[in-house]
């Protein structure tokens, strides 16, 4: 996550204007989307193997269920990545012109996977 966490931080600023003192945060959300994206993928895929009900019934169960998602992901990124984001600065900033592209590759394949998983999931179980 580190990783894509510094490719989508240089992507937002643009690498021109790169360096420590870019802002960070909307890379920061926007790495929470996907990773609640992926939560909510394992979340459908457990429910319809495993045949277990929906529990969330009503639209506020679901609106206070996916704020405390977002609350203790966005906590835990917080803590390990934004925090330490000049760290991570420092450990991919010099990377040679292969792997940024490479990395720039997996970054748009992690992001658009991520998209077509939870709406190929779910199309099949019909939700």
């Amino acid at each position: 996550m580190k990783y894509l966490f510094f490719k989508l931080w240089q992507d937002f600023v643009g690498k021109d204007r790169f360096n420590k003192e870019s802002n960070a945060f909307p890379s920061l959300i926007w790495l929470i989307v996907i990773q609640s994206t992926n939560i909510a993928s394992l979340q459908l895929l457990l429910q319809h193997f495993f045949k277990i009900k929906d529990f969330l019934h009503t639209k506020i169960e679901i609106k206070i269920f996916a704020a405390l998602l977002f609350i203790i992901i966005f906590l835990i990124n917080y803590y390990f990545i934004y925090n330490r984001r000049n760290e991570i600065f420092d450990l991919y900033i010099n990377e040679n012109k292969n792997k940024s592209i490479i990395g720039k590759i997996i970054l748009y394949l992690y992001m658009l996977g991520s998209f077509f998983i939870i709406y190929f999931i779910s199309k099949k179980i019909n939700i």
